[in-house]
């Protein structure tokens, strides 16, 4: 067993068990053929007190199916029913009324128009039109619907307010998509036959004029602030724009391969074209017409976009994944994908209600989904396949191994734009940064290398420069890196060869070479006089290593499969992740002891520590999140859902961000804290009399009591504290370190002078007699004393030049 799994770590750099989960899982998606399901508010509990937790920032929206109605039956069901056939209704597009709160939806299996109750989602009518009924569009000045019969060659007119047709208006071809200028109040008709948009006057029903388009157009979307309809030409891969003030083409805008759909984005004023065949999004700017931008796409065949209208985001209805994908406009960011009906072809937005309506085509229904604000989800898009992450702290900026194309990509979070990107010479595995010398490690296993000629090597990148300074050759297959602050070297695993190979960055020297368990994964390297720790996941333990030298001193066995090693040293806590077996195992470095193991997601790897919530962040490869761990208790306190097949996970503290590489959506999961909650925290004193003052410092902040507690509240962490001198008293502990997870406490025993804390030993020679108590009591007595003659003289005064009282 152990021999095939040493296979496994020479052939990937981010061993696991994704490989099995793939070979098991396509077959079913083969079958389904169904989209990933994300969105919907992250979904965290915890036990009380609650409210900080992670969150991926800096979405507005969130999707979920809220009801499916059956155009079998005319009457809907809560949430995304199952499919079913009933003859076949096939509706094609959808149009909402948001006067009358009406959603119309064309259905080609009985050519009709079904009008559906948006309130009840029921259907209350049908109302007869033309054959192959698609593509409708809602004129809200008029309260005329417009529905594009493809095998008539015409268009009907409906009037909404007695859902009756109105007119009907010949073509002399078959339409086959359309859009509204509400401006001229003209009809923009894709011919994909003839290749032409017809421009019609929605109030004469004359066709004004005919424009020769690119090959096979298929979707058309109207600009009003430029007065342009877009129009995506399938077959030729482009954009063609024709002025609706000349009824002509300006120009041809190249974009990628079969644009399927596209919408106007009017909070940005682009245009954003879904590209069937090459599964990416172009956004072009409609000033100037050129493509100004592009991100990978999440779905297969996007036959409408939808424009949510103010956030600078948009719905993707994805025909052959059957879901739609959600995207950012602004930052390029994919959101994440909701699955509907099989064969979606259009959608509708109530901007008031926050609804969006789908067409299902093969399931014959229209699913209801529900748009909620202030969802916290948001990506950074790369349309690169990411393995590993590291943050550059003197700059702020994220490093990222690429194995596709081989490369280190430096990504500014706050624009998420890759700046720059250093070729590498072999396919990058581990990387970490060196924050003295701004260097960046990068691990390249033999197997991997493009010309094979310098095997098992680790590349030192100068991130100013931009080139790669050195090649450092290593052990056979290293994986993971670290840097040990306190002797400035490298520490890289040789996966295949069970060692470590310590490193002088300085001249590329290697220093040792360390013989551990098999297959090392992870190095784990704690502050000045902790040990280090090595992952060895084939081995199923974790290699102390210390001394100086530095060499093995020990080992930790732990459940199966450890790939990845987290130290805390302010809490003498390792947290070890195993990918085998889905657990989190908790080790006291102190003792070397195993405490406790957590069962968090599938395929647990990568971790990273929040110093502001003091949560423990395991990013689980084959769930598609993070979990969040308590390190005080082991427990796990709440899932964070992230993007497909996530890989790493680096944590920046100075803005209490964590980013998690999505290598299967090629892009990087933001995920940042919301409402950060402080806790009770409780300084108890004893020994101290009643009414006595005394304070505690903690977090810079005095803070002081005549009772027996000092009350402060603060967020998860640790905080040094100190207790402010008692005159004539003695405070155990004095200073310290309070650790708060939900809160936390402290007990503080005040102690006389030369009493302490517990009982007092008789020194030599005494008769045991404590004066200290005896002399206290005197000095009571004696102010007692005071205060009655002084009480009873004013009592015996009277009012100032009267007599006294008898």
């Amino acid at each position: 067993m152990h021999s095939a799994r040493a296979a496994r770590i020479r052939r990937e750099p981010d061993f696991g068990r994704r490989a099995l989960a793939v070979l098991l899982v396509v077959p079913l998606l083969a079958a389904a053929f169904g989209g990933a399901a994300l969105v919907g508010a992250v979904a965290v509990s915890r036990s009380a007190p609650t409210g900080e937790r992670a969150a991926v920032v800096p979405a507005r929206q969130t999707l979920a199916v809220e009801a499916t109605l059956d155009l079998c039956t005319g009457q809907s069901a809560p949430g995304n029913a199952p499919p079913r056939d009933c003859s076949g209704q096939y509706p094609s597009g959808v149009a909402y009324d948001p006067a009358q709160g009406v959603v119309f939806a064309t259905v080609l299996g009985s050519d009709n128009v079904s009008v559906l109750n948006a309130t009840t989602n029921a259907e209350v009518m049908n109302i007869p039109v033309g054959g192959g009924p698609l593509s409708p569009v809602f004129d809200n000045a008029t309260g005329t619907l417009y529905v594009a019969d493809s095998d008539t060659e015409n268009l009907t007119a409906i009037d909404a307010s007695t859902d009756r047709v109105a007119a009907t208006i010949g073509l002399g071809s078959y339409p086959s998509a359309m859009a509204y200028d509400p401006i001229q109040h003209e009809l923009l008709v894709v011919e994909s036959q003839t290749d032409t948009l017809q421009i019609v006057d929605a109030a004469t029903g004359q066709v004004v004029a005919t424009v020769a388009v690119g090959s096979s157009p298929s979707a058309v979307a109207f600009d009003p602030v430029t007065d342009q309809a877009f129009v995506a030409d399938l077959d030729g891969g482009n954009v063609s724009v024709v002025s609706l003030g000349t009824d002509a083409v300006v120009a041809t805008v190249p974009v990628g391969q079969a644009p399927s759909s596209l919408a106007f984005d009017a909070s940005s004023g682009a245009v954003v074209v879904a590209n069937a065949g090459s599964f990416n999004v172009s956004e072009i700017d409609p000033a100037t017409d050129h493509v100004v931008g592009s991100f990978l796409a999440h779905g297969l065949y996007a036959s409408a976009a939808i424009d949510l209208a103010g956030p600078g985001e948009l719905v993707f209805v994805n025909q052959l994944s059957d879901n739609l994908s959600l995207f950012n406009a602004t930052t390029y960011g994919w959101l994440g994908n909701v699955p509907v009906g099989q064969g979606p072809q259009s959608a509708a937005y109530d901007p008031a209600s926050g609804r969006l309506y789908v067409a299902d085509f093969d399931t014959d229904n229209v699913s209801v989904v529900r748009v909620d604000p202030a969802a916290p989800a948001g990506t950074i898009p790369l349309g690169l396949d990411p393995s590993a992450i590291a943050l550059d702290s003197a700059t702020g900026q994220l490093v990222l191994a690429v194995p596709t194309p081989q490369n280190l990509s430096v990504v500014d979070p706050a624009t998420g734009r890759v700046t720059s990107a250093v070729p590498l010479p072999g396919v990058p595995a581990g990387l970490a940064a060196d924050p003295i010398t701004g260097q960046v490690f990068v691990a390249q296993p033999e197997p991997y290398f493009a010309n094979g000629t310098i095997p098992n090597t680790v590349s030192v990148v100068n991130l100013s420069l931009g080139t790669v300074t050195r090649q450092i050759v290593v052990g056979d297959g290293p994986q993971a890196v670290a840097y040990d602050p306190s002797s400035g070297s490298i520490l890289v695993t040789d996966g295949a060869a069970s060692n470590v190979t310590e490193i002088d960055p300085a001249n590329g020297s290697v220093i040792a070479n360390l013989s551990v368990g098999e297959g090392p994964s992870a190095v784990a390297v704690g502050g000045a006089g902790d040990p280090t720790f090595v992952a060895n996941e084939l081995s199923d333990n974790v290699s102390v290593l210390g001394g100086t030298p530095l060499g093995v001193v020990g080992a930790i066995a732990v459940p199966g499969g450890p790939v990845d090693l987290l130290e805390l040293p302010g809490l003498d806590r390792l947290f070890v992740s195993e990918g085998f077996s889905d657990t989190v195992s908790v080790v006291n470095t102190t003792s070397d002891r195993l405490l406790s193991t957590v069962t968090v997601g599938l395929a647990p790897g990568a971790m990273a520590y929040d110093n502001a919530t003091g949560d423990v962040l395991v990013v689980d490869s084959l769930s598609d999140s993070v979990a969040l761990l308590d390190p005080a208790t082991g427990a796990v306190v709440g899932t964070v859902p992230v993007g497909p097949d996530p890989t790493g996970i680096a944590f920046d503290p100075a803005t209490g961000t964590a980013f998690v590489t999505d290598r299967g959506a090629g892009a990087v999961s933001i995920l940042g804290m919301q409402n950060v909650v402080d806790f009770p925290v409780r300084f108890a004193e004893s020994g101290l009399p009643g009414g006595t003052s005394w304070s505690v410092t903690v977090d810079g902040a005095t803070l002081s009591s005549t009772g027996t507690e000092v009350n402060a509240s603060l967020a998860n962490g640790s905080y040094p504290y100190s207790v402010g001198p008692v005159s004539g008293y003695t405070a155990t502990p004095a200073t310290g370190t309070v650790v708060v997870q939900g809160g936390g406490s402290v007990n503080v025993t005040f102690a006389a002078v030369g009493t302490g804390p517990g009982p007092n030993p008789t020194p030599a020679g005494s008769s045991g007699f404590d004066w200290v108590p005896v002399a206290a009591g005197l000095a009571v007595a004696i102010v007692a004393a005071v205060g009655l003659l002084a009480y009873l003289r004013f009592r015996g005064r009277g009012p100032r030049g009267g007599p006294s009282s008898p």
